[in-house]
């Protein structure tokens, strides 16, 4: 048992310890920072964050959030959640969405996640890392959004109505709901929620029932000593 824990835990480091080896050779070479930072001087508030909608683009972009979170001073919580909630909106990547859960906890836990629930083990992960394309496009589409205040406008005195010209003719065929219709794509609708929402928290039970048996034998292993 203790050969097994000290193995799995000198692995796990030494894959961190190169993941982040490599993410910091590519992004400190930058010459600028993850995105704009709200300007001071202008009257702006943060509206969100835009961000890569492909799949190993969201991958990487939490790879590097959770190896190298000073990258993104302070901001990889913000992009998280709005990553997180653009996948449960969608119903998409589970995994992805796991990850996103968990991204604040151990980072062995989380690699071991990423290995095991998606198709990237270390070394394709690496490879796509040490091209640096996916990592640079992923940079490069992230952007904060931001709402600009103006001077708000003086209101316009008009006679009757502005608009003319929309009211549906009465001879115009109109669309007739099917109730019954709506309650099944209702259900279904939910249906597929309720399933992805299993599917994430399978994986999320499953991996920190992993990682909570892997501490108890690193105490045994301590004990031991």
């Amino acid at each position: 048992m203790k050969e097994i824990s000290a193995k799995v835990l000198s692995d796990y480091e030494l894959v961190e310890e190169t993941l982040v080896s490599t993410i910091k050779a590519i992004l400190d070479r930058r010459s600028k920072g993850p995105c704009r930072l709200p300007d001071p001087q202008a009257n702006e508030d943060y509206d969100g964050i835009i961000f890569s909608k492909k799949r190993i683009d969201i991958l990487v972009l939490l790879v590097v959030i959770r190896l190298y979170p000073e990258y993104f001073e302070g901001f990889g919580v913000y992009i998280t959640i709005e990553i997180e909630k653009y996948l449960t909106k969608n119903n998409l990547f589970p995994e992805l969405n796991a990850l996103c859960r968990t991204i604040g906890g151990s980072k062995i836990s989380f690699l071991r996640m990423l290995f095991t629930y998606t198709d990237y083990d270390f070394q394709r992960l690496e490879a796509v890392l040490k091209d640096s394309t996916t990592l640079e496009r992923t940079i490069s589409k992230l952007q904060f959004r931001y709402i600009n205040f103006h001077k708000p406008r003086r209101p316009v005195r008009r006679k009757g109505y502005k608009d003319h010209g929309t009211l549906r003719p009465e001879d115009r065929w109109l669309v007739k709901h099917d109730v019954s219709f709506i309650y099944k794509q209702f259900y279904q609708i939910e249906a597929k929620r309720e399933d992805y929402q299993d599917q994430v928290a399978k994986i999320i039970k499953e991996n920190g029932d992993w990682y909570l048996k892997l501490l108890k034998r690193r105490k045994e292993d301590d004990s031991d000593d």
